[in-house]
């Protein structure tokens, strides 16, 4: 539950959020106050209580109604892959480096009305952006030091062999166990 404070901080979050940010309804998905509210709130929920300024490397907000299959991307001219070109596969919401964030609708309302489903595509794709905001899509937020760094990665390794563990004996978690599939990956 949100002190006063932070429930009036959070509507001028919002405000601004929305203001901002460029919305895309697709797939015939007509864009609604409700959808851009619901995604603002869940989003700048992040925001509360940190330094921020209203995610700045988010420009776009791409919403589509259902899953959907994004285009198969085609390498370009100039790279060379040695990997096979990997099969596009259905989407709820992705979140790109320097790009737009996408979310699917009737996911992101499910997973709003029932939080005790322990998963929530609207934080998930905008936590994506914050780790983004220093350059690099790598679970690490920006930080101030290179002790904070070093916290950081031991806390995450710790966690992860314990969640690794965990999921090993079937041992219910805070954490999906999906999480423990790959160090590096988790967020996937």
């Amino acid at each position: 539950m949100l002190e006063d404070a932070e429930r009036t901080d959070l509507r001028a979050i919002i405000q601004v959020f929305i203001a901002e940010k460029h919305w895309e309804g697709a797939g015939g998905l007509e864009l609604t106050d409700e959808i851009r509210v619901t995604v603002s709130a869940q989003a700048c929920l992040l925001l509360l209580g940190l330094p921020h300024d209203y995610y700045r490397n988010v420009e776009s907000i791409i919403v589509y109604p259902s899953t959907v299959v994004p285009p198969q991307r085609k390498p370009g001219f100039f790279e060379t892959s040695l990997l096979p070109v990997e099969l596009e596969h259905p989407i709820i919401g992705q979140a790109f480096l320097h790009g737009p964030v996408i979310i699917i609708w009737d996911a992101a309302l499910r997973d709003g009305r029932h939080p005790e489903y322990g998963h929530n595509l609207i934080y998930h794709e905008f936590a994506h952006k914050l780790d983004m905001l220093d350059g690099a899509a790598d679970g690490t937020p920006p930080l101030r030091d290179r002790d904070e760094y070093h916290d950081w990665a031991l806390t995450c390794a710790n966690e992860y062999l314990r969640l690794k563990q965990d999921a090993k004996k079937g041992k219910k978690s805070f954490l999906n166990a999906y999480g423990a599939t790959n160090l590096y990956r988790s967020h996937v």
